[in-house]
């Protein structure tokens, strides 16, 4: 019943009609239970529900795809989350008495300021036109007809909150000689979190500017309007410069437009009002330009609304927050809950501690074997019969025992098997200490004569310190002879280096590896480490230029191959889903074209990379390295394999199926013949279709339907079929 009272009134509150629901999906835990689902069935006309999510999860994810769809680093399906706040927000005020009315007498009145399941944020501006005093008004809860009875009591107060307003009076007075009021305006506020803010109130007043406010608007505007002319003709002189040509100039000076006011008449020469040209400004006119005179007309008064602020007052009527004495009251009673609980918990923490003792010491005194031997038959009788005597107290006496009585009993426990708990200890750990005994130290005679044991650790650090000392020997003396081998017999080392530069090298080489043997004999790992950085840096661009020529190959093929990779991915791609709807297709045909132009950059980054190798010389540091064939070959890969991703993932909507009675299908083949009548051909067959002789036998189909086949469909469908057979990933 209940499952069909939720049921009913998300219909009613959503405002859609059962026939709309297309899909329902079932998420959280009580969606599990058959009887649930069944009386959802029901309600809902007998809708198949969808319980493909994850009804653990689905509330959790569907938070992640909404923060996805939020931020800006994510691509996602569209999501659309909208929140509504859930009950009707109304405000009653007292309706003052008209004076210039007869029988108008003051009326409570009830205004909806924001309607049930009203998206928010939102902001309203509610308005009280006759209003010149100070009042106040009330904001509760409108019409909660749709709630039941329970909802109601668990709703509990409906007012919310009273606003008394001050200083209308003050302002009215100040205005009312002057100014049109316009009413008192409030400015409420849903914000974000669903909570009802008045972020201010003020009183509206409208009047017409006067003549002398206009005068200053007037110049302040002409004012405005010559200085900004000036700055841009000043700007002119400042860019062109000295050599700016005299057209320009003539052409400038020659042009000029007069700003008309909006409100202004036009009449021509022919008319009885119009006024002689001046000579002066009939000179610069041309031949075939009309003179026209405008009679300029004074504008309307413009209206100059003032705003004064006015104070308010919130007093709220709901559950008021509560007193310093009764939040006092309520802290010492969580306090004692507290302390209550901490109580229960050592209570029954010290049964738990004495039963377990108990039961633990006789499992071991009846089947562990080292306990059997560590102890004497009188001792083992003493300390069983000690065990039931706790045993048979604990579930008697000391069921309403305290904590430290309980503490007191276990204490007794342990000083009587102390001792055997003891032995049994160490006869289990003297064989592991007596090993480490063993291993820990190690006996060494010093230089005098003495024996001294040193510990393990000292010997450890010492041995690091000597294969640190060696490694770093051996990685300079493999250098220096390395690079010596490289410079006399390998031809790319001999190519990519001047005379100079291997002279240089080779000198380098030479007194590092005399220093190694004679005052390198005694030098710290620091040193020697200094050393072979040193030799590193002389020769690092050297080797940088070798072993870009040995990868250049290698490089420029891989390129070329991803590249006629990536193109093939494309054609093929456009010649498939060509004929295909767009909700047949996993992607749109901007991804085809992005992943084209990643392709073409490609091409124009290739031929710039081309030019500049033909320039380069074998000594010369290359501009565009391996690691740049890198990224563009990861890049063309990252963009293709996302669109493969796309295809592997994509899942085509299902179409509306019919049914048709089998077993037959009936194919109908077209043919015009030199536009005259068309003779239709009909063959019934129960597993082919036959269509037009220029039809290729590969392309027979099972069907269930007529089909209609044309020569020019025939191969259109041949091509994209024999283009796709070159992917199969596809």
């Amino acid at each position: 019943m209940t499952v069909m009272i939720h049921s009913s009134s998300n219909q009613k509150t959503s405002g859609r009609q059962q026939a709309e629901i297309q899909q329902v999906l079932l998420f959280g835990g009580s969606t599990r239970i058959p009887r649930v689902q069944n009386e959802l069935v029901k309600s809902l006309g007998g809708i198949e529900l969808g319980k493909r999510l994850n009804t653990d999860e689905a509330a959790a994810m569907g938070g992640v795809y909404q923060a996805a769809a939020l931020s800006k680093g994510y691509r996602v399906k569209k999501f659309i989350a909208k929140d509504a706040n859930q009950y009707p927000i109304n405000v009653q005020f007292e309706r003052h008495a008209d004076p210039t009315a007869e029988n108008s007498e003051p009326k409570l009145i009830d205004r909806t300021l924001f309607q049930r399941n009203n998206l928010y944020p939102n902001r309203k501006v509610m308005t009280f036109n006759r209003h010149t005093d100070d009042f106040s008004f009330d904001v509760r809860y409108g019409d909660l007809s749709f709630l039941s009875d329970t909802d109601k009591r668990s709703l509990g107060k409906t007012d919310l909150l009273r606003i008394n307003v001050s200083g209308a009076r003050k302002a009215y007075e100040k205005h009312q000689d002057t100014s049109e009021s316009k009413g008192v305006k409030a400015h409420f506020q849903l914000d974000d979190n669903s909570l009802l803010v008045l972020d201010r109130v003020e009183f509206v007043f409208e009047r017409k500017e006067t003549e002398a406010e206009r005068t200053n608007a007037t110049k302040d505007e002409d004012e405005s309007t010559l200085s900004k002319l000036g700055s841009k003709i000043s700007s002119f002189f400042s860019s062109s410069g000295a050599s700016s040509s005299e057209n320009d100039t003539n052409n400038t000076t020659n042009s000029t437009e007069e700003t008309v006011p909006t409100n202004t008449t036009e009449t021509t020469n022919d008319e009885q009002t119009a006024k002689p040209v001046d000579e002066k400004e009939g000179a610069n006119a041309t031949d075939n330009t009309t003179t026209t005179t405008t009679t300029t007309t004074a504008p309307p008064l413009k209206t100059i609304t003032i705003r004064e602020p006015l104070e308010f007052t919130v007093e709220i009527l709901d559950y008021a927050d509560p007193t310093l004495e009764a939040r006092a009251n309520s802290v010492k009673k969580l306090t004692a809950l507290d302390t209550h609980d901490r109580e229960l918990l050592a209570l029954s923490t010290a049964k738990n501690n004495l039963e377990s003792f108990i039961y633990d010491m006789r499992d071991k005194l009846e089947h562990d074997s080292n306990y059997k031997k560590a102890t004497t038959p009188e001792e083992q009788t003493k300390i069983n019969e000690k065990l039931s005597e706790t045993d048979a107290w604990l579930w008697d006496d000391g069921i309403n025992a305290d904590v430290k009585t309980l503490k007191s009993k276990l204490d007794e426990l342990k000083l009587l098997t102390k001792l055997l708990v003891l032995r049994v200890r160490e006869v289990d750990l003297r064989p592991q200490k007596i090993q480490e005994l063993k291993d820990t130290p190690e006996l060494r005679v010093g230089r005098d004569g003495t024996k001294k044991i040193v510990p393990l650790t000292a010997l450890d650090t010492h041995d690091r310190e000597l294969l640190a000392l060696s490694t770093a020997k051996n990685n300079l003396e493999s250098f220096i002879y390395d690079m010596r081998d490289k410079l006399e017999h390998d031809s790319n080392y001999k190519k990519a280096t001047t005379s100079e530069e291997q002279t240089k090298i080779n000198e380098k080489l030479s007194e590092t590896d005399a220093w190694l043997w004679d005052d390198g004999i005694n030098a710290d790992v620091k040193t020697l480490k200094s050393k072979l950085d040193e030799l590193k840096l002389l020769t690092k661009l050297l080797v940088l230029r070798v072993r870009e020529v040995d990868l250049r190959p290698q490089k420029i093929q891989e390129l070329k191959d991803t590249l006629n990779s990536t193109e093939n991915f494309v054609r093929t791609t456009r010649i498939l889903f060509s004929k295909r709807e767009e909700d047949e297709k996993p992607f749109t045909d901007a991804d085809l074209d992005s992943l084209e132009k990643v392709i073409s950059d490609t091409y124009k980054w290739f031929g710039q990379v081309k030019e500049s190798y033909s320039k380069l010389l074998p000594t010369d540091v290359p501009k565009y390295l391996s690691s740049d064939f890198d990224d563009k070959v990861n890049l063309l890969k990252r963009e293709t394999n996302y669109l493969l991703g796309k295809i592997q993932r994509f899942v085509p909507k299902p179409k509306p199926t019919t049914t048709t009675p089998p077993p037959t299908t009936t194919t109908t083949a077209k043919t015009p013949v030199d536009n005259e009548t068309k003779v239709e051909q009909e063959q019934e067959t129960t597993s082919t279709t036959t269509a037009t002789p220029e039809q290729t036998e590969e392309e027979t189909t099972t069907t269930t339907s007529t089909t209609t086949a044309t020569p020019e469909q025939t191969e259109e469908e041949t091509t994209a079929t024999k283009s796709g057979e070159g992917h199969p990933e596809l």
